[in-house]
């Protein structure tokens, strides 16, 4: 199983259903507030300053985010 593609742009089916399924079992709803503060961290000290640099790759700086 791919694991690394990300199964909010796969159409729903079998395979969405179990990425989804392994995705809420490893970062359940109620630990959001744990993993907020590194994703804010990360965002402010690499997504926003390659923003900065280079805003007409936006896409490969999100693309980034998602490996």
């Amino acid at each position: 199983m791919d694991l690394w593609w990300p199964f909010a742009i796969m159409p729903y089916g079998e395979d969405w259903k179990l990425r989804r399924r392994t995705f809420v079992q490893h970062f359940p709803p109620s630990d959001a507030h744990i993993h907020q503060p590194k994703e804010i961290h990360f965002i402010r000290t690499r997504f926003l300053p390659q923003l900065v640099k280079s805003p007409d790759q936006f896409m490969d700086h999100v693309r980034q985010l998602v490996i």
